[in-house]
């Protein structure tokens, strides 16, 4: 990862962005080639159940791939239109490839079950064992944090959508906060990870019966102070500047100041 960028002012569907079905449609063309993969992998992974070790690598490859992305999109689930919007929006206009973080997490909870029910079940099927349901959560989301950061350090630029759905603001103590543990993972990470001379160019579930239904809500504090503003406006003038690919991301870089 070279620079973050933070999307503020996400337009509602209803502002008629330009060419929006079409782009939301490219984009989901992008997202469903990921999720059909991975789908194919829950299908067929059952089998290798019977070893009695499974390999971590292995299976961060085949359920939680990394890809060729220059851009890596950081989003609440209910910003997910939007965010397969952009990565149309970027491939058309600009040839650059988007990765979109609920591909890898939207996944997470499919693999907990696999492991759950072949691991955690008593002998009559009825329940899961608690300590052994902890093991299994711990290495679900083990597999899928490092897979996380793989595909962050691996992209040029990280941009995370802001939108209120994403994070609060909280006026009396002037921060803002998120109940998502992914996105304050993805930012943490994008502030921490070691910033990398910049990138080659390249062309190219059922409701709980019987138990208290209590919504745990922890809330994150996030740093936002490493992502720069960014916006449609500003997308449209590197678009109408006529570079693409990698000399559309250095002509962004440009209107920043920041020096590659």
């Amino acid at each position: 990862m070279f620079s973050g960028f933070i999307f503020k002012d996400i337009p509602d569907r209803n502002d008629k962005l330009s060419n929006y079905d079409y782009l939301y449609h490219e984009g989901k063309k992008i997202y469903s080639k990921s999720k059909e993969y991975i789908k194919l992998q829950i299908e067929n992974y059952i089998d290798s159940f019977d070893n009695k070790s499974l390999n971590a690598n292995s299976i961060c490859e085949d359920w939680f791939p990394i890809v060729d992305a220059d851009i890596f999109i950081s989003h609440s689930h209910k910003d997910a239109e939007f965010a397969i919007y952009l990565a149309g929006w970027f491939k058309f206009n600009l040839n650059l490839n988007c990765f979109i973080d609920s591909c890898v997490w939207g996944y997470a909870n499919d693999l907990l079950k696999l492991f759950d029910d072949k691991y955690c079940l008593d002998k009559n099927n009825n329940s899961y064992d608690y300590q052994l349901r902890n093991l299994t959560t711990t290495h679900t989301h083990i597999l899928l944090n490092s897979s996380l950061t793989k595909m962050i350090d691996k992209t040029e630029i990280l941009l995370f959508l802001d939108s209120p759905n994403s994070l609060n603001f909280n006026e009396a103590i002037n921060t803002n906060s998120t109940y998502s543990p992914w996105i304050y993972y993805e930012l943490l990470i994008s502030k921490l990870i070691e910033k990398r001379t910049k990138l080659p160019f390249y062309d190219n579930s059922s409701p709980n019966k019987g138990y208290k239904n209590t919504n745990l809500l922890i809330n994150y504090e996030p740093e936002l102070n490493h992502l720069m503003p960014i916006n449609i406006q500003l997308l449209l003038k590197i678009v109408n500047s006529g570079k693409r690919g990698l000399d559309a991301i250095n002509e962004l870089y440009k209107y920043y100041g920041i020096k590659f």
